[in-house]
């Protein structure tokens, strides 16, 4: 899990401005056309409540592969 943390960190700027951090390891799965994981294990990081230049906040989720540590994808909320 520290290396996870560490590793998603790395791969956003806005991670150290977060007022928060979870983290949780799942196994993956998806058969969207774009991404197919199947039971693909897997770090979900959030990055909670960073603030906005504008004003207001918004979340960041980073998904990790458990076994290589690459990116597999990330979004905004």
């Amino acid at each position: 899990q520290p290396q996870a943390l560490y590793l998603a960190s790395q791969l956003t700027q806005d991670s150290s401005r977060a007022k928060s951090v979870i983290s949780r390891y799942a196994l993956l799965n998806s058969t969207l056309s774009q991404a197919k994981f199947i039971n693909t294990p897997a770090w979900i990081i959030c990055y909670r409540q960073i603030p906005l230049l504008s004003g207001g906040s918004h979340d960041l989720y980073v998904v990790l592969d458990a076994n290589s540590g690459t990116e597999l994808f990330s979004l905004w909320s």
